[in-house]
C-alpha cells in the first residue's frame, strides 16, 4: 500500500540575474591599452545612450560605426564589441550579445568581464555547458577573485547534466573560501550530490541547511532530506525526522503523508491510521485514502469501522478485492449472514472469483446448511477446474472434497461419493478423499 509514490526534490533555482560588466570605457584607455579616438568618442556617446536606456539606438550608432569605419581595427575593437554585446544583452538579444562577445573574446580572450556577460548570455540561451566554462574562465582571469563565479559555474554544470562535474568544482569551491560559505553554496553541494546519485554524501549538507533555515525554506529542505532518508531506505532516520515535522507544524498534511508512508513501510499500520485520521480532519479524503483508512482499520482490528467504508465502495465501484475485504471484515465480526448476503448481492464478482466461492462454501458449511454448501463447492471446484494448473489446481481437489463432504452430512450418500471420487484424482486430496470414500462404501453397503 505505497501511499506516496514518489519522492520529491526542491526545483532548481539558481539566479535570477547576473552582474553585466558595462565597462563602457574612458575614451583615453582602455583595459587592454591605448583607445582609438574615434572609438573613444563613440563609446562617449553610447554611454550617454546607455545611461537613458535608449538601446536599441546604441545599437544602431554602433552598427553604423562599424559598417563605416575605413579602419577595420576600429570595425572590430574589443571594446566596442563587448559594450555592442552589453547593449544586446540590456535588449535580451542573447544570440547576438553572445555573437559579439564571441568576436571580442578572438581578440582579446583575456578579458574577465567578457567572459562574465559572456556567461549570461549563453546561460539564458540554455547553453549550460557554455555558460559553465565561460564562469570558469572569467574566474580564473579575475585580478580580484569573485567566489560566486565558481558557484555559478557549478550550477550551469549541474543544468546541463553533469553533476560529477558541478561537485567537483563546489568542492574546490568550499576548499578555497571556507570562510566565505554561503547559504546558497551549501544547496548547490546538496544537489549536486543528489543529482549524482550520491544521496548519502548530501545528508550531513541536507542537515545543516534545514537547521541553518528558517520559515518556508526550512520546510522545502525539511521535505527533501526527509524523502532523501525515505529513498535511501532509512526508514528510523525518516520517522524520526516525520514526528519532529509533525510537531512543529501539525496543520499540513503533508507531513502527516510522510508519516503514513514511513509507518507502512515500517509496518506500524496504527500509527499509520492515526496520521490518516489527522488528515481526514484536515480536509475530506478522496477515494483511495478512503480506501487506505478501511484497509488501516482492518488490519489494526477494527473491522466495524471498516466494514461500512468497504460496502459503500462497493455500492459505487464493485471489485473483488473490496469484496474480499469487506466480506473479511464481516467474518472478522462474526457476521456470516452479512459476508453471505454480500457475496450473494454480486454474483458476476464471485463468478471471478474462486477463492471467494471457496469462502462462501466454507461459512455455508459452518451454519450446517450443507445443501447450499454441497452446491457452492461443486461450482467452486467447476470454475478452479477450468483455471487449470497452480494454487487453484489444488483448491479445485479440496473444493470436491469439501462438496463430499457436504453431501455426507447432508445425508446424500450418492452425490458424496461422486464428489470425493473425483477428489481422489487430485494428490493433496487423495489420501482423505479414499479414506472417506471407504467409509461411504461401507456405510452405502450396510444399508
Amino acid at each position: 500500500m505505497a501511499y506516496l509514490n514518489r519522492v520529491t526534490n526542491l526545483t532548481l533555482v539558481i539566479m535570477t540575474s547576473f552582474v553585466i560588466f558595462l565597462f563602457l570605457a574612458d575614451p583615453a584607455s582602455s583595459g587592454s591599452g591605448q583607445l582609438p579616438v574615434p572609438v573613444g568618442r563613440l563609446l562617449i556617446k553610447v554611454s550617454r545612450l546607455y545611461n537613458s536606456k535608449d538601446y536599441t539606438i546604441a545599437v544602431e550608432v554602433i552598427k553604423k560605426f562599424r559598417k563605416e569605419s575605413a579602419h577595420p581595427d576600429y570595425a572590430n575593437n574589443p571594446e566596442l564589441l563587448f559594450v555592442l554585446g552589453n547593449c544586446y544583452l540590456c535588449l535580451d538579444d542573447y544570440k547576438n550579445a553572445a555573437a559579439s562577445y564571441r568576436k571580442a573574446l578572438l581578440i582579446r580572450p583575456e578579458h574577465a568581464p567578457t567572459w562574465m556577460n559572456m556567461a549570461n548570455a549563453q546561460y539564458n540561451l540554455k547553453d549550460y555547458s557554455g555558460a559553465a566554462t565561460s564562469f570558469l574562465k572569467a574566474f580564473d582571469l579575475q585580478d580580484k577573485k569573485n567566489p560566486e563565479l565558481l558557484y555559478y559555474c557549478g550550477m550551469c554544470r549541474l543544468l546541463s547534466d553533469n553533476s560529477g562535474g558541478a561537485v567537483e568544482i563546489l568542492k574546490r569551491l568550499f576548499r578555497e573560501y571556507p570562510k566565505s560559505v554561503k547559504p546558497q553554496w551549501k544547496e548547490g553541494m546538496a544537489r549536486a550530490l543528489m543529482a549524482d546519485d550520491r544521496g548519502r554524501e548530501a545528508l550531513p549538507w541536507l542537515r545543516e541547511i534545514v537547521a541553518g533555515s528558517r520559515g518556508e525554506r526550512k520546510k522545502q529542505w525539511s521535505q527533501v532530506l526527509l524523502y532523501q532518508y525515505i529513498d535511501l531506505g532509512m526508514n528510523r532516520e525518516a520517522r524520526s525526522l516525520a514526528l519532529e515535522l509533525v510537531r512543529s507544524w501539525p496543520e499540513e498534511e503533508r507531513w502527516w503523508k510522510a508519516l503514513i508512508h514511513v509507518s507502512l513501510k515500517q509496518g506500524r499500520m496504527e500509527d499509520a491510521l492515526m496520521a490518516l485520521m489527522v488528515i481526514s480532519y484536515l480536509r475530506p479524503l478522496d477515494a483511495s485514502e478512503t480506501r487506505l483508512l478501511a484497509d488501516l482499520n482492518l488490519q489494526a482490528g477494527i473491522p466495524a469501522k471498516a466494514l461500512p467504508v468497504y460496502v459503500e465502495l462497493l455500492n459505487s465501484s464493485p471489485s473483488v478485492p473490496l469484496l474480499e475485504y469487506a466480506v473479511y471484515a464481516c467474518r472478522s465480526l462474526g457476521d456470516h449472514e452479512k459476508a453471505l448476503e454480500l457475496l450473494e448481492k454480486y454474483p458476476d464478482i464471485l463468478s471471478k472469483a474462486p477463492d471467494l466461492m471457496m469462502v462462501r462454501g466454507d461459512m455455508l458449511y459452518s451454519l450446517s446448511r450443507y445443501r447450499a454448501a454441497f452446491d457452492a463447492y461443486v461450482e467452486a471446484a467447476g470454475v478452479m477446474d477450468r483455471q487449470h494448473g497452480g494454487h487453484y489446481k489444488d483448491e479445485a481437489g479440496r473444493a470436491w472434497f469439501m462438496a463430499g463432504y457436504s453431501a455426507w452430512q447432508a445425508g446424500e450418500t450418492e452425490r458424496a461419493l461422486r464428489a470425493v471420487q473425483k477428489a481422489e484424482k487430485y494428490p493433496r486430496q487423495r489420501r482423505q478423499a479414499a479414506q472417506l470414500r471407504g467409509y461411504l462404501e461401507n456405510v452405502q453397503g450396510s444399508s
